[in-house]
């Protein structure tokens, strides 16, 4: 079972360990509260409505704590702040402890710093509500600190009430990281197989150029001498030699024309499949989805242009699975006017301004070697656009 699925379920399942005993302790309670009161002759319909409603906030709690925690196609983020605040609401009404679980959510759904302002904005509400409760003079505080001064157990109670919610904050930040990780290792798992496919097919193409040039220089030869010797044997009395030159002739045109056959062939046939690689690359990225566009140009006739496409494609995907914080990702393979061009675009938070790194400067450096050009861009907000283009292999030469 992945981590982040355990981790969902143990969440569920607290929600339910954590808020039904002080439920069904608070309803069970409530033929003591009503005793005495015009209200208790209507206790049986009291209990029901009591118990419905706080299985229902239960059951909302443990509800929004599996959408908020889906790893992929999540709620937008507006939407998951939503359901946060709809929680703590509902930890409040049921019992403060399910701040934890919160805090525990806040960790593995929310991007860095929104995690944090969160983290820093449930430890200041817990520190309100202690004072609060002390001013009013219903704190009551944890366990085994009644011994201390009031003012001392209130700052306890707050300091173990933060600390826990820093222990859950620290849980979920390790169920992200983890995460990554295996995302990590799943695109580089992806890189890995494409190029070991390339290379597969580079060295089948190198193999058959080395028979077709073998067939040509050495078959080829020798039977082009034969035919000539033969024509000349066919010079001959014919008594003597015209039926075996014949038969000798056909033989050996046959043959030769089955070797050019097959020299054309191996020569004709041997462009890269890059749409397997790019395919390769596209599985191996599981969060966002990525789109792969492929228009007329699955075949490339070079290895190298293969290979710097494949190596740009990877290097786009990984830079958008980073940095973007996208939804999608956009994988396109096109051929315009003799060139190939590759676009990987991505609908992420964008930037301001751009720094090219080592590998922008790397890509654009393997590019322009093969007499290609390399352009990015990238509107704030509207995600980021890597686009490149390499000349066939025919048009450099």
């Amino acid at each position: 079972m992945p981590l982040i699925t355990a981790f969902r379920l143990t969440c569920v399942i607290m929600v339910a360990i954590v808020a039904l005993p002080p439920v069904a302790n608070a309803v069970a309670g409530l033929p003591a509260a009503l005793a005495g009161s015009p209200r208790a002759h209507d206790l049986n319909l009291i209990l029901a409505a009591g118990l419905t409603l706080a299985l229902t906030f239960t059951a909302l709690f443990a509800w929004s704590t599996w959408v908020v925690t889906r790893p992929r196609e999540r709620p937008g983020r507006l939407w998951v702040h939503l359901l946060i605040g709809v929680q703590l609401v509902l930890s409040y009404l049921l019992v403060l402890d399910l701040a934890h679980l919160i805090t525990a959510q806040v960790a593995v759904t929310l991007p860095g710093k929104q995690a944090w302002r969160w983290l820093m904005a449930l430890m200041a509400l817990v520190c309100f509500v202690a004072l609060m409760s002390w001013i009013d003079g219903s704190f009551v505080p944890i366990g085994h600190v009644e011994h201390l001064p009031l003012p001392l157990q209130v700052f306890v109670s707050a300091l173990t009430i933060c600390g826990w919610n820093g222990v859950a904050f620290a849980a979920g930040r390790l169920v992200v990281a983890e995460r990554g990780h295996s995302r990590e290792l799943l695109h580089l798992n992806a890189a890995l197989q494409s190029t070991r496919d390339l290379l597969a097919q580079t060295a089948r193409m190198g193999e058959r150029i080395r028979i077709a040039r073998e067939l040509h220089d050495t078959l080829g030869h020798h039977l082009t001498a034969l035919a000539v010797n033969l024509e000349l044997a066919a010079r001959l009395p014919p008594a003597e030699a015209a039926p075996i030159v014949e038969r000798s002739q056909l033989i050996s045109r046959l043959l030769l024309n089955d070797v050019r056959e097959t020299v054309a062939h191996m020569r004709d046939d041997r462009s890269l499949d890059i749409a397997a690689s790019l395919q390769a690359l596209a599985a191996g990225v599981p969060s966002p989805p990525v789109h792969l566009e492929l228009s007329g140009a699955a075949s490339i006739d070079d290895p190298e242009s293969a290979h710097t496409l494949v190596r740009c494609a990877q290097e786009g995907l990984t830079n958008a699975m980073r940095h973007a914080g996208a939804r999608n990702i956009w994988l396109t393979l096109s051929t315009n006017n003799g060139r190939s061009v590759l676009e990987v675009r991505d609908d992420g938070q964008g930037a301001a301004s751009i720094q090219p790194g080592n590998g922008l400067q790397g890509m654009r450096e393997r590019v322009e070697a093969l007499g290609g050009s390399l352009s990015w861009s990238s509107p704030p907000e509207a995600g980021f656009l890597l686009s490149l283009s390499l000349p066939h292999a025919k048009e450099r030469r």
